[in-house]
């Protein structure tokens, strides 16, 4: 689904050996409106997603893609977004208050294609990886949310009308399971 008016449709293309495809388009996910695809199941309680970014078509060194878990589609909803951008940046940004500026963390990152977003009662933990078996803390946020949130993959072009596409792989979403 898109999330605001992106310019240009967004989409998960069709989901082939394990490899899902999506495009999006619009400004990004830093705002008090969000504007950018994501492709999310419903999700109760704890749990976790993780995702391994196995490629990005940016159309801009700004062009972003990660795992999230929203409270709700609409624009301005709270949100976790753990990602990578197209300059070998990641992230956790997140939005305390409905409607409001997300707040974010970020650092460089090498090789850096694993991510793992997990929730435990209203803490929200982001870890790392280049392998997906040796895993880095990376951030943690404490937020207050519903016990059902839509969890997914969020790709945003950071341009108005044009597209990205990321392809992600060795996608889980479900119950929580301990970092070796």
């Amino acid at each position: 689904i898109d999330i605001g008016i992106p310019g240009a449709a967004g989409s998960l293309g069709v989901v082939t050996n394990g490899v899902y495809t999506v495009s999006g388009s619009g400004e990004g996910i830093f705002t008090t409106g969000d504007v950018f695809n994501f492709a999310y199941l419903p999700m109760q309680g704890d749990g976790m997603i993780v995702a391994r970014l196995a490629g990005m078509q940016p159309d801009n060194p700004e062009s972003e893609a990660g795992v999230m878990m929203r409270d709700g589609l609409s624009g301005g909803a709270r949100h976790v977004f753990l990602g990578l951008d197209a300059s070998a940046n990641m992230f956790l940004r997140r939005r305390l208050v409905a409607n409001a500026d997300s707040i974010e963390n970020a650092g460089s990152c090498t090789n850096i294609s694993w991510l793992r977003l997990t929730r435990r009662g209203n803490i929200f933990i982001g870890h790392v990886s280049t392998n997906g078996t040796s895993w880095s803390y990376a951030w943690a946020t404490a937020l207050e949310l519903p016990s059902q949130l839509d969890v997914g993959l969020a790709v945003t072009s950071h341009h108005y009308g044009y597209i990205s596409t990321a392809e992600f792989t060795n996608l889980v979403i479900g119950p929580t399971t301990p970092l070796p």
